[in-house]
């Protein structure tokens, strides 16, 4: 994750474990792949950010000192 900027902080706790916000973001991935539905905007944005501090902690816990 070189250059990946991790300026997001640890994942939040009302975004809930980080099993359940990749059960709601593949539930979204689901619904829009095969059903069309459109996804929320604001929705994606909240996704995508989520998905920056979720990989943030990552890296803080497992990544290279």
């Amino acid at each position: 994750m070189k250059g990946f900027p991790c300026d997001a902080g640890a994942l939040p706790r009302q975004s809930g474990s980080g099993a359940r916000f990749c059960n709601q973001v593949e539930r979204m991935r689901l619904l829009a792949d095969y059903t069309g539905e459109e996804i929320d905007p604001d929705r994606a944005r909240w996704v995508v950010e989520r998905a920056a501090a979720f990989l943030c902690a990552i890296k803080d816990a497992f990544g290279p000192d």
